[in-house]
């Protein structure tokens, strides 16, 4: 089927025909989000890029030309995009968790070899590696306002994020951590 009868079918919301088209694909689509992605991300995270791909696609069909290009490489050119947002965001996190962990370095003071400060060290390790579990942007939301003492309007700045949506967040991470916390209590 030529592209132009394709996109036709497509535009008129045919999910169908979308889904045959994107199916028919996917190997490329793979490759191309692979060629790009690894070693810096994981198969979930390219496997996540293409869902996000996808979507973009299909919520975006009205940018489609189909005089510049077929739409098998209009949806490359798609995920090549996201690919390649999806490393400059994983590099962006890094960084951050990167300020975040110089920022508590420089913070902590030198503590006396006392028991007591030792275990407020080892509760806050243990916190850090709780967090370490949660998804972006949690983990580095939960951080900044647990280990930190960040409030939300300055991690929302931080992370150039509403108010709410940090809020959300936090709300979102800490019913997740108790759901871990109760399925390991009922393990026990």
């Amino acid at each position: 089927m030529d592209s132009k009868k394709l996109y036709t079918q497509i535009e008129e919301k045919d999910e169908q025909i979308f889904f045959a088209f994107w199916k028919d694909h996917l190997r490329l689509f793979y490759k191309i989000a692979q060629t790009i992605m690894l070693p810096k991300c994981s198969e979930s995270d390219i496997e996540d890029c293409l869902q996000e791909s996808m979507i973009y696609m299909w919520k975006h069909l009205k940018d489609y030309d189909p005089e510049r290009y077929s739409l098998k490489n209009w949806a490359s050119m798609i995920v090549a995009s996201r690919a390649k947002n999806w490393i400059t965001s994983s590099i962006r996190h890094d960084r951050k968790m990167e300020k975040i962990q110089e920022h508590f370095y420089k913070n902590v003071s030198v503590m006396e070899s006392s028991e007591e400060s030792y275990l407020a060290m080892t509760a806050q390790e243990n916190l850090m590696d709780l967090f370490d579990t949660l998804s972006y942007p949690a983990e580095i939301i939960m951080k900044l306002r647990y280990i930190y003492g960040q409030k939300p309007g300055q991690i929302a700045d931080f992370l150039n994020m509403s108010v709410k949506q940090v809020d959300n967040c936090i709300y979102k991470a800490k019913q997740t951590l108790k759901r871990r916390w109760k399925r390991e209590q009922e393990n026990h």
